[in-house]
């Protein structure tokens, strides 16, 4: 049961990372705003040369990153 627990929670958390790296990419020229995933819904906002993302997935799991800006995605 625990590997089962700990299996979920990873799993949650690289939907998070992802999440919150498609956001560095899509969110170019604007300060903050929301985009809605499948999985859940990011917020955002520039700060300097960081941009904060929260992460609210739709099974519960409450995730904060904050990224560079000039981070690239592949």
């Amino acid at each position: 049961m625990d590997n089962q627990k700990n299996l979920n929670s990873q799993k949650s958390f690289l939907i998070a990372q992802l999440m919150a790296k498609m956001t560095v990419g899509m969110s170019h020229d604007q300060t903050n705003g929301k985009i809605v995933f499948n999985h859940g819904r990011v917020e955002y906002q520039k700060t300097g040369e960081k941009l904060v993302i929260s992460v609210s997935l739709t099974d519960g799991g409450d995730y904060r990153f904050k990224l560079p800006l000039s981070e690239k995605t592949n």
